[in-house]
Parts: C-alpha cells; structure tokens; sequence
C-alpha cells in the first residue's frame, strides 16, 4: 500500500474465490482478478462472495455481448470492469458500459489494423467510423499468416 498501486491482479490463482475476498478485505489496495475466467458462472462466483474490489474481464469470455452482460453482472454488485487485452475492441466496450474503470492498455494487435485509437493525454480516443472503426491492414495479415 505504501507505494500506491492502482490494483493488485490475481494475487492466488483466481478460482481461490475465498482466498480472494480474504486478500480483497485484508488490504486497502484494489484486488482485481476476472481475466481467466470463461464463464459467467465464475463472474457470479467471485462477485457473490464480494471477493473483489473491481473485475477485469477478458474478451475470451463469449466475445462483445458475453462481455457487455458480465460488465451488467458486475454492476449489479456495485464494482467496475477493465478490460483485458485486445485494447482496440475493449475500448469499445469500456465505453459502452456504465461502470467502467479502465482499459488495461496492451496494444499486441496495433499491427494488424490500419488505424487503432489513438492515446492523447492518457487516454484513448475512439473515432467516428461505423462499427468498431477498424480496418485491417492487408500487408500484416500477409506477414503474421499462419502458413501451417
């Protein structure tokens, strides 16, 4: 705590839903966890034990629309969501929900599209263009095919 972490994430494998709230109610810094999980039976697990502070949430969990009803989920008890990897889609999604609380900024994917939002002043701007606003860049795809 002394040195002002914004979270601690996945402190103890995160199916340690117990462990989890005992971590969560022991410190004063936000524990986060959610990115490994794949159902929203483990979302409703954590949350109803409150064994965290705020969820993270992976696109691996169903796509856009599973991730949308776990960020409801979430709100339901009272926390906020970041999200995890694919910064250019999660974006999107942290922007469309209620209780955001950040986008974990990992930007792997920038190569494979054309334009990806831009950061200015610490935050990512999203774009007018329709849909996600992403086009893909035909010469990455090319380069970081699978030839197996």
């Amino acid at each position: 705590e002394e040195f002002g972490l914004f979270w601690i994430e996945d402190p103890i494998p995160a199916d340690d839903y117990d462990g989890l709230r005992d971590i969560s109610a022991a410190l004063g810094t936000r524990v986060i966890a959610g990115e490994t999980y794949d159902t929203p039976k483990q979302f409703t697990e954590v949350l109803h034990r409150r064994a965290l502070d705020d969820v993270i949430v992976d696109l691996e969990v169903g796509g856009i629309t599973q991730m949308l009803k776990v960020a409801h989920l979430v709100e339901a008890y009272g926390l906020r969501v970041a999200s995890h990897t694919c910064t250019e889609i999660g974006t999107h999604v942290i922007a469309a929900i209620s209780n955001p609380l950040t986008v974990e900024y990992l930007p792997w994917a920038q190569p494979i599209f054309e334009d990806v939002p831009p950061v200015k002043d610490g935050k990512l701007v999203l774009g007018d263009a329709p849909g996600l606003g992403l086009e893909l860049n035909r010469e990455a795809l090319a380069k970081y095919a699978y030839d197996g």
